[in-house]
């Protein structure tokens, strides 16, 4: 099976180990990769040696996207382990911002299609997917919630289709990841160390966090936060931390959330995002013991307070304050819910299964191309 991954620049901006993990594990099934990404951000990739890789421009006018596919067509061409692009079996495209594109690649290369709807803003727009004959999508869900959701926005758009056209299934693929080893939670000497990470769009649940950390900084004036400065910039947080007197502290990381080598190393992570999106810095944080604060969202079933994570209501400082001083001030109870968050990551998140999963949908994928007709 040869597949094509298709990813966008938000997505290799925050999901390059999740990419990385994906593309060995469907290696070490025997799959064939292939990967297209975003001109300006595959020189901040690694390339593993089993994979190849070819570049997209993603500015194309919609007007122009024919010319985009072609252009990637031809570069496919180049590829020496590919005789011709259309011996692509999958193309699998992660981050909305490349779906049109894998969509008409896809049915330029007469390949199976699956896309990753990796937050819940992007159901209503899978489900709206206008599908032609020939066409064979997976929706891959990153969590069941995701699935069943998906499910439900599919059944009433198909409900107000006369016919609908193409095949399009759902496919549960929850995200898994590589439980490592478990690192000392809250070690008592050194300096301790705080990670802020997310796309920086609630500015108000920011500007709480900051509010909150203020107290602990004051008492603890060699803690260090780092914040992911695409989130900082975005919410407008360095006037906040100026008022606040916390520019001592924090300092800002670009593409802080692929940063896995800096992150785990940190203490804590908080994350004060509430939107209904998956994220894998989740998932290895808690596979390695690193506690996990985050914004109390019922649209992300992996956040359970008290079992993978210390939930808080994202607006309030008061909120952020608590649960961290709650933390720090029993070692003990956070000792247990870091090993809550790595068994539960073990029992329901592996990457093999993961992978599992993947594989499941394409085969699924290949099993709905219709027969070559015989002459």
């Amino acid at each position: 099976m040869r597949v094509l991954i298709l990813a966008d620049t938000l997505f290799v901006s925050r999901e390059k180990p999740l990419l990385s993990l994906l593309e060995i594990g469907l290696a070490d099934e025997g799959v064939q990769i292939f990967q297209a990404v975003p001109e300006r951000v595959a020189s901040t990739m690694d390339l593993e040696v089993f994979a190849s890789r070819v570049t997209y421009s993603p500015r194309v006018p919609r007007l122009f996207r024919s010319l985009g596919v072609r252009r990637l067509v031809d570069a496919l061409r180049q590829v020496e382990r590919l005789d011709e692009p259309s011996d692509i079996d999958i193309v699998h495209a992660l981050g909305g911002g490349c779906w049109d594109l894998g969509l008409a690649l896809s049915r330029e290369l007469d390949a199976g299609l699956a896309l990753d709807v990796w937050r819940m803003g992007l159901i209503p727009r899978a489900a709206e997917l206008k599908t032609v004959e020939g066409d064979r999508i997976a929706l891959l869900a990153p969590d069941a919630l995701l699935g069943e959701r998906i499910r439900a926005a599919l059944s009433t758009t198909d409900a107000l289709r006369a016919s609908p056209v193409g095949r399009k299934r759902v496919v549960d693929a929850p995200w898994g990841v590589l439980a490592g080893d478990m690192r000392t939670v809250l070690p008592t000497s050194g300096t301790r160390s705080l990670m802020i990470v997310g796309s920086g769009r609630s500015a108000d649940h920011y500007i709480a966090l900051l509010t909150g950390l203020a107290p602990l900084l004051i008492a603890e004036p060699e803690t260090r936060v780092f914040c992911d400065a695409h989130a900082a910039r975005r919410a407008d947080l360095w006037p906040i931390a100026r008022r606040l007197k916390l520019l001592s502290n924090l300092s800002l990381i670009e593409d802080l959330e692929s940063r896995r080598d800096l992150l785990l190393a940190g203490d804590i992570l908080l994350y004060p995002e509430a939107a209904g999106e998956q994220r894998s810095v989740l998932l290895d944080a808690m596979a390695s013991g690193v506690l996990v604060v985050a914004a109390r969202d019922p649209s992300v079933p992996l956040l359970i307070d008290d079992t993978t994570a210390r939930l808080v209501d994202p607006k309030t400082a008061n909120a952020w304050q608590v649960a961290l001083h709650d933390l720090l001030a029993d070692p003990e109870g956070s000792c247990r819910l870091a090993a809550s968050a790595r068994a539960h990551i073990e029992k329901h998140r592996k990457a093999s299964e993961y992978i599992r999963c993947v594989l499941s949908a394409y085969d699924q994928l290949m099993s709905d191309r219709a027969p070559s007709v015989q002459g």
